[in-house]
């Protein structure tokens, strides 16, 4: 996968994601539900439906509530001051187990998205500062700035490993790595044409100067 592929996709995935902490869960679901049924019956029966279930404290105050109101289903889990702390959620198959912080604002989502794992990270403002991912089998790990435009990009794939640096639109401008045992660093322009590249093939350096059509104009 080419680089620039790898930073578009990993710009995709700028949006609530998915973890697979379905064991933690349906421990939590059954060790409530057994609870609630033992209260009011000695017998359990065979199934239990219901829109929705809220487990409060001693205080009276919410802090587990799982329901399917908008055709999805949610847990939630509430901090004492009814902030929500944790939420474990299904999208569209998808699912996503998001942590907030003290203030109820989102700041991490753990995501497996269409077989693949994701990790967003989120600044106090909602924004978007850092993202790994696994794609096709490969990880890359993407920094954004406080305008969520993605500036460094590192990635490991079959025939090497990367680096890029973007600009503030969110274009690669340089890029080092090692290609198929071959160490290079690339120059581009805002259009994503070639500029520059120095390499070292086989142990011989080279440098190669393209014009703005990105059409070979020097080598040495």
């Amino acid at each position: 996968m080419k680089m620039e592929e790898r930073i578009e996709r990993l710009e995709g995935e700028n949006r609530r994601l998915k973890f697979f902490m379905l064991s933690l869960s349906l421990l939590l679901i059954s060790a409530f539900l057994f609870g609630v049924t033992m209260r009011e019956n000695p017998s359990i029966p065979e199934e239990i439906r219901a829109k929705k279930f809220t487990l409060v404290d001693q205080e009276g105050k919410e802090r587990i509530v799982l329901d399917a109101m908008l055709g999805e289903p949610e847990l939630t889990m509430y901090d004492a001051e009814g902030k929500p702390k944790l939420i474990l959620s299904l999208r569209e198959g998808e699912s996503y187990i998001s942590s907030y912080d003290t203030q109820g604002k989102p700041r991490m989502v753990l995501s497996l998205r269409e077989d693949e794992p994701s990790l967003l990270f989120w600044d106090a403002k909602g924004k978007t500062r850092m993202g790994l991912t696994l794609m096709e089998g490969e990880p890359s790990l993407g920094f954004y700035d406080a305008e969520e435009k993605l500036r460094t990009v590192l990635s490991l794939r079959e025939d090497g490993a990367g680096l890029a640096f973007c600009d503030a639109e969110g274009n690669v401008r340089t890029g080092l790595g090692v290609v198929k045992g071959e160490p290079g660093l690339w120059f581009y322009d805002a259009e994503g044409n070639k500029k520059a590249a120095i390499g070292a093939p086989e142990g011989e350096g080279y440098l190669k100067l393209y014009d703005k059509e990105g059409n070979l104009k020097f080598e040495k």
